[in-house]
């Protein structure tokens, strides 16, 4: 449902958003590839540097089909 609105039609693409502290420390920039890794898999995918996430934080829309978080 999620891609039915307005706001994710500008922004089609999966991404990561990635706090301003995190981003300095990882020489990060915003539309920079990054890639994430658990014990589960990895996952490539567009950053975004925003202050809609602070400290050492990241956040990910989990309704992705092409890119999921859970994955």
């Amino acid at each position: 449902m999620t891609y039915r609105s307005e706001e994710s039609r500008e922004d089609p693409d999966t991404f990561v958003e990635v706090s301003p502290e995190l981003a300095r420390e990882r020489g990060i920039q915003s539309g920079s590839w990054v890639q994430l890794t658990s014990r589960y898999g990895q996952l490539r995918v567009r950053a975004l540097v925003t202050d809609r996430v602070q400290g050492k934080e990241l956040y990910m829309p989990m309704n992705s089909v092409e890119s999921p978080l859970n994955r």
